[in-house]
């Protein structure tokens, strides 16, 4: 599943002409991102992987759970899309990532966004990949989350209502690279 979905995201995403280059850094340092940025994201990724095990029994995440019984998965998708998007935006002031619950009580940015939803996603069988892009109309960093539902790619951004198409994720972001639930990091391109 996950080499598939990476593929996917590469096949469709990848602007043409643009090598994608992949490493996962559980073998080294990526090849494109010299710094410790990788690092730092899946060490704070994790950590808050950590803490969410903690956490995921609370009532709110079980009632969420309880709602989504029975829908089909598109259905589902646009469920958990919406309900997190409708959760205050806070701008990014350390680089610690809020479990879905401190997020729900708190807010949180774009990869709270992102994170929430693929893990109450993966809760329902659902996965995904937290993609970092960049917004091609502002050079903005930014990070949404893609699925597949059968041979059908779609985004999650808190930016946005509704899912986006693959389309539509290639017209409005570079992606810079991908995280799975196994926080194996698949760069893409350069950071320009």
């Amino acid at each position: 599943m996950r080499a598939f979905l990476t593929f996917l995201v590469f096949l469709v995403l990848t602007p043409v002409g643009v090598a994608a280059q992949t490493q996962d850094t559980t073998l080294g340092e990526p090849i494109l991102f010299g710094s410790d940025g990788i690092k730092k994201i899946r060490v704070s990724i994790a950590g808050m992987l950590d803490r969410f095990e903690q956490q995921k029994k609370t009532r709110v995440w079980k009632d969420t759970l309880k709602e989504l019984e029975g829908k089909q998965h598109a259905q589902q998708v646009r469920v958990i899309n919406d309900l997190f998007n409708k959760m205050s935006y806070v701008g990014e002031a350390t680089q610690h990532y809020a479990t879905p619950a401190e997020f729900i009580e708190a807010g949180g940015d774009c990869e709270e966004f992102a994170l929430s939803k693929l893990l109450l996603l993966r809760e329902i069988e659902i996965e995904g990949l937290l993609l970092f892009v960049k917004i091609r109309a502002t050079g903005q960093d930014h990070a949404i989350a893609v699925v597949t539902l059968g041979e059908t790619l779609l985004g999650l951004d808190n930016r946005r209502e509704g899912l986006l198409t693959p389309k539509e994720i290639k017209k409005e972001y570079q992606i810079l690279f991908a995280a799975d639930k196994h926080l194996s990091f698949f760069v893409f391109g350069s950071k320009q």
